[in-house]
């Protein structure tokens, strides 16, 4: 971004400037060992937790294992986002304060303070977690030590932090807030604030709980959170709305063009703590069912790693697209799980609904289950089992959510290897332009299961109509091979629609081009090009 001093990073500092060396030394790939090894930092941390609930090594490894083998640290840690780090500072700051609450004293106290005061570096909206965590730190070390010294001088550590950032943002920016508001304001209270905040819970493609399943253990143990660790309960609490809230509301949805879920990473390495908690009493009291959720989570995190590390998993979000091409982690059960991306229908597909009622059921029945006697809940957690299983069977038997309305491509984001774009619409001149695809995309390629399509193209053609000027076809990438294609005749100079019905027998939703090739006889235009399902019309006698 532009300031009155020259070009500056809008983003972020902080990873910046603990990159430099590592990419003077290493290069990228040096950069990417050493983002790798620092958020490893978050492994270590969960085995030292884990070590505060359990002496059972056997229990200790497994939760361990079974938080970090996952999304985020697994398809993530060696990529250049702040979210991570900005985690792993968090979790640090909660173990000191759960080490200090079971009376250990953790070493090199100035560097625990001096993590927690580098956030805002990270970037900007770190600084409530800063204060949360910097606050609590003080307020724990005066009630040990009786003493203010070393309270001051972490409130110093974090003013002097905001005054450097700030400083630097008045250099680069000229004003204390440095760029923000960037492009508009970040944050927006509205309808799709609310389906991407609920998505970022237990969307299939966003939510943490969906990547990462073992988390429902944690939803269940938060009401043993609660009754066992109050103080760390209630710092937890504000910590991990303090992470997800803010980035539910962003104006960015989901994260903008990242990796699918980023925007729940931070808030995802944080709520390790309660699950951790979940898991070691599960290992404690039931070993049979905490060995089992330990194979399955192992297997479907396999599944993952292999899908996204061979291509059948694409990991980049895409934005609101056709619902059809937007399942990614659970492609061949997608009717059975939740999809929320459309304020106009995520609150009315049933198979919505049924996920967030079971959410409440787990984490309604994990407080009974912490705050009243066995015996008191037994009856009461049937009750909620078979209404969340009643619940589940619902959504997923309900006839899975079809858009009706065409995707409209963003022609602008098409390939092309003749012509130019311009007002909206491709152009190609005769006599001018070379003979070629006019265009091809949508970039990234749109992904479709076994059924039958529409492809709507809008167009002119200066030829007569028996004339044919061109050919559109549709191209299976994955097969490398051209399912459909047609001839585009002449418009004698108006704009016409075709519409043109194609089929798709793969069921592995293999990705898919639609390509206008222009022979470069005369002058074309393309104004719009979509795809729908197809629904015959029934007629009536």
């Amino acid at each position: 971004m532009n300031g009155p001093r020259g070009m500056y990073n809008v983003h972020n500092l902080g990873l910046p400037l603990l990159l430099g060396i590592p990419l003077l030394l290493g290069g990228v790939m040096g950069a990417k060992i050493f983002l790798v090894m620092l958020n490893a930092v978050v492994v270590m941390l969960a085995w030292q937790f884990a070590g505060l609930l359990t002496t059972d090594p056997k229990i200790r490894f497994a939760a361990t294992l079974l938080v970090s083998l996952a999304a985020p640290l697994l398809p993530a840690a060696g990529q250049v986002f702040p979210d991570l780090l900005a985690g792993s500072i968090a979790l640090g700051g909660l173990y000191w304060l759960f080490a200090h609450q079971q009376g250990k004293t953790l070493p090199l106290t100035g560097g625990w303070m001096l993590s927690v005061a580098y956030l805002p570096w990270l970037q900007i909206k770190f600084i409530p977690i800063m204060l949360i965590l910097g606050g609590t730190m003080m307020y724990t070390t005066y009630r040990q030590t009786q003493r203010y010294r070393q309270s001051l001088y972490f409130s110093l550590l974090m003013l002097a932090s905001l005054l450097a950032l700030f400083a630097y943002y008045y250099y680069a920016f000229g004003k204390l807030s440095g760029p923000y508001p960037y492009q508009g304001a970040s944050l927006e209270f509205s309808a799709n604030a609310l389906v991407v905040l609920t998505g970022l819970f237990i969307d299939q493609n966003h939510g943490f709980l969906l990547q990462h399943p073992v988390m429902w253990v944690g939803v269940f143990a938060l009401g043993l959170l609660f009754k066992q660790y109050r103080l760390l309960a209630w710092v937890w609490t504000l910590v991990f709305l303090g992470l997800i809230v803010p980035n539910g509301l962003h104006n960015a949805w989901y994260g903008g063009y990242s990796f699918m879920g980023r925007f729940q990473w931070s808030a995802t390495i944080v709520f390790i703590i309660p699950t951790l908690l979940g898991l070691v009493q599960l290992g404690k009291q039931k070993p049979s069912l905490f060995w089992l959720v330990m194979v399955g989570s192992l297997l479907l995190q396999g599944y993952f790693y292999w899908g996204y590390t061979s291509g059948f998993i694409q990991l980049y979000n895409r934005g609101p697209a056709f619902i059809l091409d937007y399942p990614e982690f659970y492609a061949p059960v997608y009717q059975w799980l939740p999809i929320l991306f459309k304020p106009a229908w995520a609150y009315q597909h049933p198979t919505n609904l049924s996920w967030i009622w079971i959410l409440l059921v787990v984490f309604t029945a994990g407080c009974l289950s912490a705050f009243k006697p066995a015996h008191d809940t037994r009856k009461v957690n049937r009750i909620f089992i078979a209404s969340a299983f009643f619940a589940l069977m619902i959504g997923g038997f309900s006839t899975p959510f079809v858009e009706k309305a065409a995707l409209q491509f963003n022609l602008s984001k098409f390939n092309s290897k003749t012509g130019h774009f311009e007002k909206n619409t491709w152009v190609a001149q005769a006599n001018k332009d070379q003979p070629s695809h006019l265009i091809f995309g949508p970039s990234p390629r749109i992904g479709l299961p076994e059924g039958q399509y529409q492809l709507n193209i809008t167009y002119q053609l200066n030829l007569p109509n028996t004339i044919q000027g061109g050919n559109w076809d549709i191209y299976n990438i994955d097969r490398q091979q051209v399912i459909k294609t047609g001839a585009l005749l002449g418009t004698a100079g108006t704009s016409v629609t075709t519409n043109d019905l194609f089929k798709v027998s793969s069921a592995t939703r293999d990705k898919y081009e639609f390509r206008i090739y222009w022979d470069g006889t005369a002058n074309i235009q393309v104004n719009a090009m979509s795809i729908q399902l197809y629904q015959p019309k029934h007629i009536t006698q």
